[in-house]
């Protein structure tokens, strides 16, 4: 099992530096993307290729190819603290649960919110690529389809 799951590390970086994944092409006139999903298991693993293989990768085989790495756990936890509420999500979770602290940062978590910041974080409008990672991370608080 585990030579399988290298065996789809290892076609991540041609999959990224594809003409089809770069051009759009096959997306229906939609913005394109590509899902690496994986086992949570293997999230060191992921994380270490990302850093190590990937993003070198990249820059060597795609020298002009501009491309930025978000980490979508990050950015929510940073903007529950800027806005003050991540401890009193953390406190609300204790006391009443996760479906009570889920509702209240239902509005604070939307997903076109978080997107345009996301888009002004990395500059994302003179990107070719965007890599989002920490995505399981965020399940329930935010879906990313």
């Amino acid at each position: 099992m585990k030579a399988l799951f290298e065996d789809r590390l290892n076609q991540v970086l041609p999959r990224l530096a594809s003409p089809d994944v770069l051009d759009n092409r096959g997306a229906g006139g939609e913005i394109g993307f590509w899902i690496f999903d994986y086992p949570a298991e293997h999230e060191m693993q992921v994380r270490s290729w990302l850093t190590n293989v990937i993003e070198p990768g990249l820059r060597k085989q795609k020298p002009n190819l501009r491309f930025a790495t978000v980490d979508l756990f990050d950015c929510v936890i940073n903007l529950l603290e800027e806005r003050g509420l991540l401890a009193k999500a953390l406190e609300m979770q204790m006391k009443q649960g996760d479906e009570a602290v889920l509702k209240s940062l239902r509005s604070v978590l939307k997903e076109d919110r978080l997107a345009a910041r996301i888009v002004d974080l990395v500059g994302a409008t003179d990107l070719d690529l965007l890599i989002i990672k920490g995505v399981g991370a965020v399940i329930p608080m935010l879906r990313t389809h």
